[in-house]
């Protein structure tokens, strides 16, 4: 093995000290360990506003239902 590609999908809030120091143990030993960054940059960038239309429960977890489509109107 040369690559170990992590994928992506990981918060800020997700990686604690114990995972980077595990991570930062695998300099070095032969192989590059890669993962997309992509949400760690960007979680805390903005905040999005939406309505809740509807609630339920579903297998013992609450689902709500938002309506986060584009509304224009024309005045």
């Amino acid at each position: 093995m040369r690559l170990l590609d992590l994928g992506g999908g990981f918060p800020a809030s997700d990686l604690s000290e114990a995972q980077v120091e595990v991570l930062e143990s695998t300099r070095d030993q032969g192989y590059r360990v890669v993962a997309e960054p992509g949400r760690h940059f960007s979680q805390e960038t903005c905040w999005l506003a939406v309505r809740v239309i509807g609630k339920r429960e579903k297998m013992e977890k609450i689902c709500y239902h938002v309506n986060d489509g584009f509304f224009f109107c024309d005045f």
